[in-house]
């Protein structure tokens, strides 16, 4: 395996919190931009006919990295079973990329690197993993095509774009914390740290239950989550959101981390472009306190104390490649008030829920529907629905897999609505749900 701490991967000599940190885009998604002109309003677009690559401002295409060890195998998110390929052409000695069936080939690694021509606009590069000819090949744009260069400074400069706009993924931030791109004002280094840290501590098997395959998180009050940061506060009180978008992905996928990594990715992700900003909380936090009011003193205001940001789930499922369709009380009629918003919104979420495989729902309750929770559901047959992480508690003996246990134990409901009903004056925000 190649060393990859040296000053072309690592200019500014930042310290590496793990052996293996540069696959930290392993499993993301991006489209591939083309900077040009301190602006890139191109991407490369795969055309589905004869894989031809091509930079076009519409219609684009994602790439999902996969890490191999040696370098990444740039694949179609379309179609992952199509690894873009290096070829030389038998016809004039010359070098092509294509869509080629994924194999463990040499000539379907490749290494990202910083662009380092002294450009103002800070990017990345994309060549070949090993030499050829004595030199590395980049990829490049000739006339809006996508072609291989020996010079990397010719139209060699991209930048990896996340699905949503309005979101930063892990892989970014760790791009950012090398000083290769600057995407984000907030303090990257220290969300890359607390995700490092929480490994140090990994989630505990009272966090962990195998439902099917598949291993979901649940116990938000115990096990580990007292000691795993999110910002500058704990993830026991804060962490509903990214458990709750963790464990869809999970079910969908129908596989994850028992240790947490893709967790702790997702909180870290969200430290940086999802945490919950409520002016309004604050002054009710401020007020009560002032007041001594014992049930709101402890919810902090520092970064993270609010957790996530209902509506920013949406930014993480598109970063992430998840197709869902949103349910939410803003889209009811204005004229409505809360209250009906809300129960309107229910009835519409419960009757798509039972077509969906999964969804992420949040609701508000208590202080002036300030506190808000949200947890992943999933029909489970007999005309109910699978919670998790409902009450953000667990028990190894009494869980939701023991069926001598109560449904409320195993957090079986007969609607997403009767589960709600168990927290006093709770009012449905929003919901996704994932076909």
């Amino acid at each position: 395996m190649k060393s990859y701490n040296t000053p072309e991967y690592n200019p500014n000599n930042a310290v590496l919190p793990s052996n293996d940190f540069f696959s930290f885009l392993d499993g993301e998604l991006y489209y591939i931009a083309l900077i040009k002109d301190s602006l890139y309003s191109k991407y490369i677009k795969i055309n589905k006919e004869n894989y031809y690559l091509s930079f076009e401002e519409t219609d684009i295409s994602a790439f999902r990295f996969e890490w191999t060890g040696n370098g990444y195998h740039l694949l179609s998110a379309a179609d992952p079973e199509l690894a873009l390929t290096v070829h030389l052409s038998s016809i004039d000695n010359s070098y092509y990329v294509s869509l080629e069936p994924s194999a463990n080939l040499n000539n379907q690694l490749w290494d990202i690197v910083p662009y380092n021509s002294g450009s103002t606009t800070p990017g990345i590069s994309i060549r070949t993993a090993f030499e050829y000819e004595n030199c590395f090949l980049y990829l490049a744009e000739k006339n809006n095509k996508v072609s291989v260069s020996r010079n990397y400074t010719e139209n060699t400069s991209l930048m990896l774009c996340s699905l949503s706009e309005d979101w930063i993924t892990f892989g970014m931030a760790c791009m950012q914390y090398l000083g290769w791109i600057y995407v984000t004002e907030k303090d990257a280094a220290k969300s890359i740290g607390n995700y490092y840290t929480n490994m140090l501590t990994g989630l505990s098997q009272e966090n962990i239950l195998i439902y099917g395959n598949t291993p979901i998180i649940v116990n938000q009050s115990g096990g580990n989550f007292n000691k795993l940061t999110y910002g500058d506060t704990y993830m026991r009180w804060v962490a509903c959101e990214t458990i709750a978008v963790c464990n869809a992905i999970r079910i969908i996928n129908g596989t994850g981390d028992p240790y947490g990594s893709d967790l702790f990715k997702i909180t870290a992700e969200f430290e940086l472009s999802g945490l919950y900003d409520n002016s309004f909380k604050k002054l009710i936090v401020k007020t009560g306190s002032a007041l001594g009011i014992k049930k709101i003193r402890s919810i902090g205001t520092e970064n993270g104390s609010m957790g996530g940001d209902p509506d920013k789930i949406k930014n993480c499922l598109e970063a992430h490649g998840i197709s869902f369709k949103q349910v939410h009380v803003n889209d009811k009629p204005v004229f409505m008030k809360k209250n009906q918003k809300s129960e309107e919104s229910m009835k519409e979420f419960d009757n798509e829920l039972k077509n969906a495989r999964c969804a992420i729902v949040s609701y508000n309750f208590s202080t002036l529907h300030q506190a808000i929770h949200t947890f992943a559901c999933l029909p489970s047959g007999n005309d109910k629905i699978q919670t998790f992480n409902r009450f953000s508690n667990h028990d190894l003996k009494n869980n939701y897999l023991n069926e001598s246990a109560d449904n409320k134990t195993r957090g079986l409901y007969p609607s997403c609505s009767k589960a709600l009903a168990e927290t006093n004056d709770s009012r449905f925000y929003s919901g996704y749900l994932i076909y």
